[in-house]
């Protein structure tokens, strides 16, 4: 089925070639030059038509730009719905990974209580309580470090929600 419809599609696109506009000009010296810009003097414009023979109607430059941004309009207006809805899967995401690092944390937090309220009253247990908070501390700097990490880019994502018209 791909192949059958490989040489109509070649057909229509050569149906809508743009037709090339030539200016046939006669100098100063009465020689003629052909160029793409219209004659500063005497000259005619000529049509060169594709091999179809059918020259299609070329559109003005002025309906060409309008066109043109039209079209960087719709891809804009496109882009930023994807945006948009990238948005409502990611803050979600965001959130979900913000609690779950808390939840290990405290979990882990928990464990470190624990073996801390296992020491012995002696200078073993103290040495290893001593170690056990240094430990506790380095945890609770690294989970608050990463929760404001995640807390700043879900932040981020939702002011470019807000400023992409809001997400559900």
């Amino acid at each position: 089925m791909k192949f059958g419809l490989l040489p109509v599609a070649c057909m229509l696109a050569a149906l809508h070639t743009p037709a090339i506009a030539i200016s046939k000009c006669t100098g100063p010296d009465g020689k003629t030059v052909f160029q793409d810009a219209p004659c500063a003097g005497k000259g005619e414009k000529v049509v060169v038509k594709p091999a179809s023979g059918e020259a299609p109607q070329q559109a003005t430059a002025a309906g060409a730009s309008s066109e043109g941004q039209r079209l960087q309009q719709q891809l804009n207006q496109m882009q930023s719905e994807r945006r948009r809805r990238d948005l409502e899967i990611a803050l979600p995401n965001a959130y979900a990974e913000r609690a779950s690092h808390s939840a290990a944390c405290d979990q882990e937090l928990s464990a470190l209580r624990a073996k801390k309220a296992m020491a012995n009253n002696n200078l073993a247990g103290a040495t290893w309580q001593q170690s056990l908070s240094t430990e506790m501390a380095a945890v609770a700097s690294r989970c608050e470090t990463r929760n404001n990490n995640i807390t700043t880019n879900i932040e981020a994502l939702r002011k470019e929600c807000q400023a992409l018209g809001g997400c559900k």
